[in-house]
């Protein structure tokens, strides 16, 4: 709920079929980076009508000290601006843990 409620705030559609949600909440234990590809687009920001039907949740406990839920927005955003790496990225099959840690190290 706590990333819905930050939706709200400001949509995180940043082109490219991509929905970045991210945040910091009570309900995550660990850090976490989750991948999903929608069958079908979805209108991710209703005032600007972006779709998305790649979704990239980062959620980040609440008492994270730092801003690590924005560095790793920041990396991946940074990357995801390369029609490369978005190609790559957008399998099923690259994002594992280990291919995860290693690109936002």
């Amino acid at each position: 709920q706590d990333v819905l409620d930050r939706e709200k705030v400001a949509p995180t559609a940043i082109g490219y079929n991509i929905g970045l949600p991210h945040g910091r909440t009570n309900n995550v234990i660990e850090p976490a980076v989750c991948f999903g590809r929608l069958n079908n687009e979805i209108i991710w920001n209703e005032e600007t009508k972006e779709v998305a039907n790649i979704i990239i949740l980062i959620a980040v406990p609440q008492d994270n000290e730092g801003n690590l839920h924005m560095q790793i927005l920041s990396k991946l955003a940074r990357k995801l601006m390369h029609e490369d790496f978005r190609n790559q990225s957008c399998s099923f099959n690259f994002f594992t843990k280990v291919k995860i840690a290693s690109f936002l190290s």
